[in-house]
């Protein structure tokens, strides 16, 4: 058996969710952006999975806010999964970035599935760190080798420190999430402050 797992793809990740949530009114997946901007999608995957967690007959589509705060919320504290996405950003923006809704979603993935990454929840470790070494270490195969257990326990120890991103707006000096970041000139900015 090889050392190695690969990373779900973004078309994997897409009919994961389109199954998952067949059955949940108000909710269909046709993008991996603007299908979770109410938050409904990420309510009924927790759901499916975990019912006694969430009430989901009690949200609705248009409080896109308090939808995208119950699972966020939800899924850091009873599950482990770290909320890189702000329920914020979700009601000022119009259209999700992509790759952040993929990259919070695989989190969603591989914890309910059990898949070798499911240590990415736990450790909590950054999305931006998981992508940039993911895509900078595949081997000929597309696959991504797996570390020594002496390797893991040092990188989990770094990134327990890390629990959250550290990155800060150049202007108002608060957190960047990576769907509200613009960078300018090497510098991050909140998008709202870079206006």
């Amino acid at each position: 058996m090889s050392n190695r797992t690969q990373m779900a793809s973004p078309k994997t990740l897409r009919e994961w969710c389109r199954c998952t949530c067949a059955k949940y009114p108000n909710v269909e997946i046709r993008n991996m952006s603007t299908s979770f901007k109410d938050g409904l999608a990420f309510c009924a995957i927790i759901h499916k999975h975990r019912p006694d967690l969430i009430d989901f007959s009690s949200l609705s589509k248009e409080n896109v806010y308090q939808n995208n705060k119950v699972a966020f919320e939800t899924a850091e504290g009873k599950l482990g999964i770290p909320a890189l996405l702000d329920p914020k950003d979700m009601v000022s923006i119009k259209v999700p970035d992509c790759l952040s809704v993929l990259t919070y979603i695989s989190q969603y993935y591989h914890f309910f599935n059990r898949k070798p990454y499911a240590c990415l929840a736990t450790l909590k470790s950054s999305h931006v760190t998981f992508f940039n070494n993911f895509t900078k270490s595949k081997t000929p195969d597309g696959l991504k080798p797996l570390k020594s257990p002496i390797d893991l326990e040092t990188g989990r120890k770094d990134r327990l420190s890390n629990t959250r991103p550290c990155t800060v707006c150049s202007s108002c000096f608060k957190p960047v999430h990576l769907i509200q970041r613009h960078l300018m000139d090497g510098k991050v900015f909140h998008r709202s402050c870079f206006r």
